[in-house]
């Protein structure tokens, strides 16, 4: 979503956009995306294969990009933060991007399934509706709730892993879209 607004609003193009964040990843050592490198470099090497399998996710080879969605997910907390620090430099404003990056984790289904809540100053669902559909619109600036109950929860991560990106992905099972409801901000 970050990239959405930055590209409607801002004008950063998606591959310059990507390819810094994929730089700025790259630079943390542990993380998922230097993991992912250095099975990149051991395919070239030939001693390594391209999938990856993390028995946290079931008995399961993965793709590059769904583990990396998993780990990052599964790994949330340390992801955001580095997301914060990243886009710092494309959004200056630390209220809007920490609000922007909250409705970025809002909308992504969580293994716990548990009733979720979302406040802010923007209305994101509608914004981001349009801007998927190519069609700009303004960011409308109110205070605003949703909330999204999730009716199917995910009995561990090898669950969540299986039903919803092994199963779900291609129908981005992974994201909460009609399910959001607005709810009275100030409840």
């Amino acid at each position: 979503m970050p990239a959405l607004y930055l590209y409607f609003e801002r004008g950063v193009r998606y591959v310059d956009f990507y390819s810094d964040l994929l730089a700025f990843l790259l630079r943390d050592p542990d993380g998922v995306f230097s993991e992912l490198q250095r099975q990149f470099d051991g395919i070239i090497e030939g001693k390594s294969g391209a999938v990856m399998s993390d028995p946290r996710f079931g008995d399961v080879t993965w793709t590059f990009e769904e583990y990396a969605f998993l780990r990052t997910v599964y790994e949330k907390d340390a992801f955001y933060a580095g997301a914060d620090r990243f886009l710092s430099r494309y959004l200056p404003d630390e209220a809007f991007r920490k609000e922007l990056l909250a409705y970025q984790a809002f909308v992504i289904k969580s293994a716990d399934g548990q009733k979720r809540r979302f406040t802010g100053n923007h209305l994101w669902k509608p914004y981001f509706a349009s801007l998927i559909l190519n069609e700009p619109c303004r960011l409308v600036e109110r205070p605003v709730a949703y909330t999204v109950e999730e009716p199917y929860v995910c009995a561990d991560w090898a669950t969540y892993a299986r039903e919803l990106v092994w199963y779900g992905r291609r129908g981005g099972k992974y994201l909460y879209t009609s399910e959001i409801r607005e709810a009275d901000a100030h409840a």
